[in-house]
């Protein structure tokens, strides 16, 4: 069958070549001719006498097409039309820091962090021929954010092999960020970088439970902390677990 759209497919890489996924990277028309073009940086050629088939009167109205990379660090953009030029580049949000420590609403997309400063390059403007595109490589460099969330729990040390500890946000109990066994994990939780950074500003939930029987212990009921993480900002919370057996003539 005729092919009317074509894609562009490339990677996204650290500084050190480590595969980046989660990263959102987009296409956006250019309608002006006049933009330089990248296509020799890929060893693609570009054609003059070729001609977009979108309208300049549809520039507000035509979205732009987005890809977010997998765990290879790989994206494919679908939908590019021939003949036409496009910008494509990595979303990035050089004032995350500012925008956070004002609380105010981020620009997010439901699929991507936007904790990536920069991109090299900035953009590639490409004009799409009527063939797929290949080969594109940005390398990112993300916001370094220095805080951390740590938790222990004061207890004898024979309790707590039997506590578990989950980090949601609030009134999300199904969204489980983070899930911690201090039996088999560590005997203090953590949470910092890029998994720290999508919670900053928001209010989450630190919920402990145990593994002992209300029907032989008393004060074994789930603990709960709520806490809002902050940029730059390091906080401990200690939770305080302290059962006993039930006194089978008095309880």
């Amino acid at each position: 069958s005729l092919r009317i759209a074509f894609s562009a497919t490339g990677t996204v890489t650290s500084l050190a070549g480590v595969p980046e996924s989660g990263v959102l990277v987009e296409a956006t028309w250019l309608p002006e001719p006049q933009h330089s073009l990248h296509n020799d940086l890929l060893g693609l050629k570009s054609n003059n006498n070729m001609t977009c088939r979108l309208r300049l009167d549809q520039v507000n109205i035509i979205p732009r097409e987005q890809s977010v990379t997998d765990s290879n660090g790989t994206f494919r953009i679908r939908g590019l039309m021939p003949g036409c030029i496009y910008a494509i580049s990595v979303h990035t949000n050089p004032f995350l820091p500012n925008l956070l420590y004002d609380q105010l609403t981020r620009i997010s997309s439901r699929s991507s962090p936007v904790d990536v400063e920069y991109a090299i390059p900035d953009h590639l403007n490409l004009q799409m021929l009527s063939s797929d595109i290949n080969g594109i490589h940005f390398y990112i460099i993300r916001h370094l954010c220095t805080s951390m969330i740590t938790v222990s729990v004061q207890t004898p040390d024979n309790y707590l092999p039997t506590l578990q500890l989950v980090v949601f946000p609030v009134g999300h109990p199904e969204n489980i960020i983070a899930k911690h066994d201090f039996g088999i994990d560590s005997s203090l939780f953590s949470l910092s970088g890029s998994k720290l950074i999508p919670m900053i500003g928001k209010e989450h939930m630190m919920l402990l439970t145990s593994d002992l029987k209300s029907d032989f212990y008393v004060n074994v009921d789930a603990q709960n902390i709520v806490f809002k993480p902050k940029w730059n900002i390091s906080e401990h919370f200690t939770f305080h677990f302290n059962p006993k057996l039930r006194n089978k003539l008095n309880d």
